[in-house]
């Protein structure tokens, strides 16, 4: 069972002597702004941004198009033959550093497999029954290999597939529900079976979920969904002042649902009735959104709240400073990896390499096309035309190290070698620094347990890792993640965030531009993750790039009926008018303490009646001007207070 991505790195590495790299997003957009630097150097004019070249790059590579083919295709484009040029930069970039990209996984055994028929029967008779999970997110590239592995005759008896077309929602990778009606051609005598009834939610949020798509939907649903699950009649609608104020109310929810996080949350009215607080525990919540920069608002009120909580981000939990550093050592020890690898080594390792010096020795590596690791062996060796002797020296000096590093952890397993780097480079200090960079790493020392020794798996896990991969199903915390992450994923009680026109559905970039309807088929996702309870909220204000902006609520809202929403958006009740010259302080039960500490307790104008209590005021100011103090059978101790009064009664027994 794998993954498309790590399905085929699995058999590109049993045809190289030398197993690449993969490389991630971020390595992945560096090179490219490299390919665009050399490029101009040799005198073209580039007016596309990075990202929309590495976009059309991407799209090239999924539809199995090398540089070459790109152009051919291109060529009444001035800017595709640029971008053309480009990405043949890149590819020989990739090339000589040993690294694959993401696309490259799937584009090479394509290849291979429809031009290589002895390669592809080899497999094909390897792989006898194929499964294909979530088959609406397939993308051209994935389904040749479907067809490599099993061509059509004689084979459909071993090939399965199951999706959901109202789930698709991977268009910007590619992906196209178009190969839902392609298999049926592609595969006349292919049975179907329509999966129509849900287990998972109540039949108010999957008819609620299904307002959502019912005029929206793909040709090939012609079946809706169905649950015989009873619940809650309403799902809950709110419209909150702010973000900030949005994420205090679902603090509040979970915390009454769970019974209070702490001995005073009934004490302060954060929880009414513990005893009638819900059976919930913390991971039974989800908080879900479109962005990632919506959870740190999120993030900074349930530390506050002190509501324990994983946030399912491959960001969090791979990128926290030290850890891309400590790989990056791992890889040049190994002697894999690319120059990104090397710069980040700089970091953990005082190895004293400059910019300057890195750029030098790079493009002599490039020109005479050696891997770093490489190009640090040839240094030892020969002169490197335009470096210093002495900042030659320090590259040597920084291979031995290299080389001391392997020696000590040859017989180690993968989380040895990490724990042995955290104590022998700069990384103790960070994670004694950071408790969050102390937790991901040890989140990461658990991960490479189950590869023992096998550093070659670890590095592509690592590098394949998803959102979903970062979430921890048996973490006794609630869950922050997108949108797209909880996909697959299932909760009693899910809030989406953010109901707002911009985010729900999404508008990229500048130009506004929002695919609508894979954005309704997201929305329709998140909702159909909770089992129980469904909160769809929304801030009225929004800091959207540091500036507040008045916000609307997502119209993917509106098509869901009145009668299936509840509006449980808090309020501040009315208060009881009051005699103005009496005041009732009642504790919750006769003979408790009532705590006042390093307070000003001001009671002015008012009857302060406390009945059968030790009242107890430290280290406090108390004013009591023209009042009625009644204290009745009670103790009012004052320590260490200056006591004022003023046109004061008092009746009853009083200590000070």
């Amino acid at each position: 069972m794998a993954t498309f991505h790590s399905f085929c790195y699995q058999i590109l590495n049993e045809h190289n002597e030398n197993p690449k790299d993969i490389i991630d997003d971020h390595h992945r957009g560096i090179l490219i702004a490299e390919a665009l630097a050399y490029v101009r150097k040799k005198g073209c004019r580039v007016s596309l941004k990075p990202k929309q070249i590495l976009n059309c790059i991407i799209a090239a590579k999924q539809q199995i198009l090398d540089p070459d083919e790109f152009e051919k295709v291109n060529t009444a484009d001035t800017h595709k033959k640029t971008i053309s040029d480009i990405y043949r930069t890149y590819q020989n970039m990739l090339s000589i550093q040993n690294l694959y990209d993401y696309e490259d996984l799937i584009f090479h055994v394509v290849r291979q497999f429809e031009t290589d028929p002895k390669f592809c029967k080899k497999y094909q008779k390897q792989f006898q029954h194929v499964f294909v999970d979530e088959f609406q997110d397939l993308n051209q590239a994935q389904y040749r290999i479907i067809r490599a592995l099993a061509p059509g005759k004689n084979t459909v008896k071993d090939l399965c597939v199951i999706g959901d077309p109202d789930q698709a929602i991977y268009g910007f990778r590619g992906s196209d529900v178009k190969y839902f009606n392609r298999f049926i051609s592609d595969y006349p005598d292919t049975g179907v079976i329509n999966l129509v009834r849900n287990y998972r939610s109540t039949k108010t949020i999957l008819n609620a979920s299904f307002q959502v798509i019912k005029n929206h939907r793909q040709p090939t649903s012609d079946d809706r969904t169905y649950s015989q699950i009873n619940g809650t009649k309403t799902i809950s609608i709110m419209e909150l002042a702010t973000d900030k104020a949005e994420a205090q109310t679902i603090a509040g929810i979970i915390e009454q649902q769970i019974g209070g996080t702490g001995f005073h949350s009934v004490d302060t009215g954060k929880v009414i009735d513990a005893n009638n607080a819900m059976s919930r525990s913390f991971s039974d919540f989800a908080v879900l959104y479109r962005t990632n920069e919506q959870h740190r608002v999120m993030e900074q009120v349930f530390e506050r709240a002190g509501i324990p909580f994983q946030i399912a981000s491959r960001e969090t939990a791979l990128n926290q400073k030290g850890l891309p550093e400590i790989i990056s050592l791992l890889k040049a020890i190994e002697g894999l990896g690319g120059y990104l690898d090397y710069e980040n080594i700089n970091r953990l390792v005082m190895v004293g390499i400059g910019k300057k010096t890195l750029d030098t020795f790079k493009d002599w590596c490039y020109r005479n096309r050696l891997t770093f690791s490489h190009g640090l062996l040839k240094a030892a060796r020969f002169p490197i035309p335009g470096l210093k002797p002495s900042r030659q020296q320090i590259l040597n000096d920084f291979s031995r190290q290299l080389s001391q590093y392997k020696e000590n952890m040859s017989c180690l397993s993968v989380a040895d070698k990490l724990l042995y780097l955290e104590k022998n480079t700069k990384l103790l200090g960070m994670l004694n620094s950071d408790a969050s960079i102390k937790e991901a790493f040890a989140r990461l020392v658990e991960i490479s347990v189950d590869f023992g020794i096998d550093l070659t798996d670890f590095f592509s896990s690592i590098a394949l890792h998803t959102d979903t991969d970062a979430y921890a199903q048996q973490a006794e915390k609630v869950s922050l993640m997108t949108m797209h992450a909880a996909k697959g994923l299932e909760f009693p009680v899910v809030f989406i965030t953010g109901c707002e026109d911009d985010l729900i559905p999404f508008k990229r970039g500048n130009s506004g531009q929002a695919d609508i309807e894979e954005e309704r088929r997201l929305f329709y996702v998140a909702m159909t993750r909770a089992r129980d309870r469904l909160y769809l909220t929304r801030a009225k204000k929004r800091r959207i790039y540091g500036k507040l902006e008045d916000r609307v609520f997502s119209p993917f809202v509106a098509d869901i009926e009145n009668r299936l929403k509840k509006d449980d958006t808090p309020r501040l009740k009315k208060r009881r008018r009051r005699d103005p010259d009496r005041f009732n302080l009642n504790c919750f039960n006769t003979g408790c303490e009532l705590c006042v500490a390093s307070c000003v307790l001001g009671v002015v104008g008012f009857g302060l009646l406390v009945s059968g209590c030790v009242l107890r005021v430290t280290g406090c100011e108390l004013r009591i001007a023209g009042c009625e103090l009644r204290v009745a059978s009670c103790v009012l101790r004052v320590a260490g207070c200056g006591l004022r009064e003023e046109g004061v009664a008092r009746v009853g027994i009083l200590y000070i």
